[in-house]
């Protein structure tokens, strides 16, 4: 393994992180807040390591040929999940 491939594992790694963190909640007050306070909600949040474009682009990485379009998935997937963490 190279360093570049360590690099990707690492950047998946905080993503994957990142987006399986629960919300902070507060205290009780007002119906909002009961929601926020009760327990966290549980959803089915892939790995991202598992994608099927983190593993092509992966694979492309360590043969040393990346295609564009593989890059542009592997940035698209990463546009996506940024963008549901700026959400939260």
């Amino acid at each position: 393994m190279n360093t570049t491939t360590e690099s990707l594992d690492r950047l998946i790694e905080q993503l994957s992180r990142k987006t399986s963190a629960a919300t902070p909640t507060t205290g009780p007050g007002d119906a909002i807040d009961e929601v926020l306070s009760s327990a966290p909600r549980q959803s089915d949040v892939p790995d991202l390591s598992r994608h099927p474009v983190v593993q092509q682009f992966r694979r492309d990485l360590i043969d040393g040929f990346i295609r564009v379009d593989t890059a542009r998935q592997l940035l698209d997937l990463l546009s996506l999940v940024v963008s549901a963490m700026a959400v939260r």
